[in-house]
């Protein structure tokens, strides 16, 4: 039970992370009308990310029982961590002129995406085996 607990706790800090990010993302867009399409895909990655997080907290400390998928989220809550850390520091150094400037060049931006969509695709795959 603490098990999952925590890790509902893990998702939740993370969903918390990805929704600070969005706001900020937000904000840029309503300051540059016309954002790069990268930065568009990279918010509705982690928009799409921030639902199944959110959806999967919620199943996880209702089930506390179900042990078969466990490791697997966690892996992919590891591994989420450091891509959301950095898209989270690099969003929050835009200041002033800056702020004009998406903070990533294409190629990072297309590793993110890549990396947050493969985890975003296993978790919702826990999900769909939690909800059964």
């Amino acid at each position: 039970m603490a098990d999952a607990v925590g890790l509902a706790a893990s998702i939740a800090t993370l969903a918390d992370l990805t929704a600070q990010i969005l706001a900020r993302m937000y904000c840029y867009f309503d300051e540059v009308r016309k954002a790069p399409e990268d930065a568009t895909q990279l918010r509705g990655e982690l928009t799409s990310l921030m639902v199944v997080l959110k959806t999967l907290e919620a199943a996880m400390r209702e089930d506390t029982d179900d042990l078969e998928m466990r490791p697997i989220v966690r892996d992919c809550v590891e591994g989420l961590r450091t891509p959301i850390e950095d898209i989270q520091r690099q969003t929050a150094k835009v200041r002033g002129v800056d702020r004009l400037t998406w903070p990533f060049k294409k190629d990072r931006n297309v590793l993110l995406q890549s990396q947050i969509e493969a985890r975003k695709a296993t978790l919702m795959l826990a999900l769909q085996k939690e909800q059964k």
